[in-house]
């Protein structure tokens, strides 16, 4: 930012929250974006992989606090407060913890599909995440090990309240809708996953010990890491001493190497879901799996599990979408049970459909977690 006579300057870096920045003024009521400050003008835009955008706002009309919110390259974020008096500019770097995260939240305005969405998540998520840690020590589970780019998840799963926070800054609508609507499917996925160890009443195994490295073991960990065929876990089950090897979604086929003749023969034979969310084998598997690889895996699932929210304002959550994508997943895998799971009712239609197809469902998955584990506990 930089003050110019009766002018603030400032640049805005958009390229949603890895190596971006982005500016609010308090109007009295709510932080608004720095373009919607009456008299403020785009003076320059340059466009790239990171669209750099230059206002100038008349200091006249910046009325209150100014919020910065910044993002460094690997996604980090820092809230930064901002006075404005006697033509001098002061500021001052936020701790944001949870609470004062639920305090800024308020300060923000929020459409009319927001308002519905921030208030499921904020009544969702944190009763699945204690959820998930009261099964973390039932099943002896040390710790969730995040990496690559699963620190989305990670950030959601230890502050969800943050996390959320992080979101708002973002200048887009519809950016910010399919953003939250990602974190919550995140944890909704991981609650289910918690519902399946409990069906079985599940033990986390040491994967150091089970893959014979010598080095110290960091305990009986959940792994997560998308964009690797790695499994989330090895559990033991404590009521027939099964052993079960569980992937959190990997990849059947390759799906972003755009410019692979595999991708684009996979396009041409209309193959486009081949990433479900948890496929569960009987035994340990060792063998190593790229990415795109699970096809070469030659064993057949015991379960697939399908996870949706049932909100359904994205693509991939209409019903033509589902019935396509399980149908993929039936053909390229051929598990011996495949499952869908929504936290929300789906329509009777839609029902009927998929049973048809052979499809386990359970939807309303709050009021039917016991039903849910009786389902999970008779298909393994």
């Amino acid at each position: 930012m930089n003050l110019y006579g009766t002018e603030l300057e400032v640049v805005e870096r958009r390229s949603g929250t890895r190596g971006s920045n982005y500016y609010y003024v308090h109007d009295g009521s709510f932080f608004i974006p720095i373009s919607a400050v009456p008299g403020a003008r785009l003076v320059s835009k340059e466009p790239g992989r990171r669209i750099e955008l230059t206002y100038k706002v008349p200091t006249s009309s910046i009325k209150g606090p100014i919020l910065h919110v910044s993002f460094s390259n690997s996604g980090y974020p820092l809230f930064e407060i901002c006075t404005l008096s006697n033509n001098s500019m002061q500021c001052c770097i936020c701790d944001c913890d949870e609470d004062s995260a639920k305090v800024l939240l308020n300060m923000f305005k929020l459409s009319k599909d927001e308002v519905y969405l921030v208030r499921f998540y904020m009544d969702t998520v944190s009763p699945l995440i204690n959820d998930i840690k009261s099964v973390m020590v039932r099943s002896k589970t040390s710790d969730i090990r995040f990496g690559g780019y699963a620190e989305r998840l990670r950030e959601t799963f230890e502050t969800p309240y943050f996390s959320l926070l992080t979101l708002m800054a973002l200048p887009d609508e519809k950016g910010r809708i399919q953003s939250i609507e990602v974190r919550l499917s995140h944890i909704v996925e991981l609650w289910v996953f918690t519902k399946l160890i409990e069906a079985i009443d599940g033990e986390t195994l040491d994967r150091w010990v089970i893959e014979g490295l010598t080095i110290n073991s960091p305990g009986n960990n959940w792994w997560i890491e998308f964009m690797r065929n790695e499994p989330i876990a090895f559990i033991k089950s404590r009521r027939n001493n099964e052993k079960y090897t569980i992937y959190y979604q990997p990849s059947i086929y390759p799906h972003v190497l755009q410019f692979s003749e595999e991708y684009h023969e996979l396009r041409r034979r209309g193959i486009r879901n081949v990433v479900p969310d948890f496929v569960v084998f009987k035994g340990i598997i060792k063998e190593r799996i790229g990415w795109g690889e699970l096809h070469n895996l030659n064993l057949l699932p015991q379960l697939v599990i399908e996870v949706k929210t049932g909100l359904e304002r994205t693509q991939w959550a209409s019903p033509e979408y589902v019935i396509k994508q399980l149908d993929q997943y039936r053909h390229l895998l051929k598990p011996k049970h495949l499952m869908l799971t929504v936290l929300t009712k789906i329509n009777d239609g839609l029902r009927r459909k998929l049973e048809n197809m052979g499809i386990v469902i359970i939807d309303d998955l709050l009021n039917k977690q016991g039903e849910l584990g009786e389902l999970i506990h008779n298909l393994l």
